[in-house]
């Protein structure tokens, strides 16, 4: 990736401004006037931009305060530019709502990626399989408490893309885990 604006999809009135915003560990990023008078988060990506188009909408139909997508293209992602100081109360009440929302399994429907790495998403087995499984195993008491440990995947990602800043992270967890 070069460090100039990337065109932008088709549909999109032409950017008149940009300027280059910070982070970028994974994708360029920039804050661009259009020429409509929008202003907009252009965000090219080394990977298919359409896969966090198709998670910002599943989360926004979710309940989930996120910009709208107003154009992808593979490696092109423009999103609403969204500014102002942050709604503590109203992003807990939203988190509450998408984490109440539910499909029929759990997962996604296809692989995508975590940053520029690829994360598997298959389908959480159906009822009848966990029924069967537990008639001869049943899951220990206290499973429950052992979530973290599903926690450590997403972090020590995190860790390899970001640096050592998450290892705290990783702690934690390990230690909610039992196995700190």
């Amino acid at each position: 990736m070069s460090g100039e604006l990337p065109p932008l999809p088709g549909g999109l009135p032409a950017v008149v401004g940009a300027d280059a915003l910070g982070g970028g560990d994974v994708a360029q990023v920039w804050r661009a006037e259009l020429a409509d008078g929008r202003a907009a988060v252009v965000k090219a990506t080394p990977y298919d931009a359409e896969l966090e188009a198709e998670g910002l909408r599943a989360l926004g139909d979710a309940g989930a305060p996120v910009p709208a997508v107003l154009g992808v293209d593979h490696d092109v992602l423009v999103l609403e530019h969204v500014a102002g100081p942050p709604d503590w109360a109203g992003l807990g009440a939203a988190l509450a709502a998408v984490h109440g929302h539910h499909g029929e399994a759990f997962g996604w429907h296809r692989d995508n990626v975590i940053g520029p790495l690829p994360q598997a998403n298959g389908w959480a087995p159906p009822p009848t399989f966990w029924s069967a499984y537990e008639e001869v195993a049943p899951v220990p008491e206290g499973w429950e408490a052992r979530r973290a440990a599903l926690q450590l995947p997403p972090l020590l990602v995190h860790v390899r893309l970001f640096g050592a800043g998450y290892l705290p992270a990783v702690g934690r967890a390990l230690e909610a885990a039992g196995l700190g």
